[in-house]
């Protein structure tokens, strides 16, 4: 068997990290500040293999249901193989205009929903400023995701 690139390492190293945390989240438990490191240093090393991989793989990992599921129930090669396979068609994906404005009217929604929550109260003024400042990134970036 031939061994893991370096790319494919930086990739299981990041899964790992993910699949740590996600098991916090998962057990409603806080992640750990340890867990938080070692997940941004395994974005640096995933994105040093190969620019943008990082949010390329968060994407995936949001919506390639393939690669959600790898995370949780595969392991080792396989799960870097799944990885690196949800991340080339997560790529195909957002080079699709169509998918991209259908993901950024879902998150428009999403945060106009979050917003309308938020009644003029002033113990919601940080919170509804928070949302107002995404809503206003989006508007900067068109069709772009990050």
């Amino acid at each position: 068997m031939r061994p893991l690139t370096g790319f494919e390492q930086a990739v299981d190293h990041c899964a790992r990290a993910f699949s740590a945390a996600d098991k916090q989240l998962r057990e409603d438990l806080p992640v750990l500040e340890t867990q938080k490191q070692e997940l941004r240093t395994s974005a640096e090393r995933l994105d040093q293999a190969r620019p943008g991989s990082y949010e390329l793989m968060k994407s995936a990992l949001q919506y390639d249901p393939k690669t959600a599921t790898a995370m949780s129930e595969l392991s080792g090669r396989e799960r870097v193989g799944e990885f690196v396979a949800g991340m080339d068609r997560e790529r195909a994906a957002v080079a699709d205009p169509y998918v991209r404005a259908d993901r950024f009217i879902e998150r428009w929604h999403e945060l106009q929903a979050e917003r309308r929550t938020l009644t003029t109260g002033c113990w919601h003024v940080e919170a509804r400023a928070k949302v107002d400042s995404q809503m206003k990134g989006l508007t900067k970036t068109p069709l772009e995701l990050g």
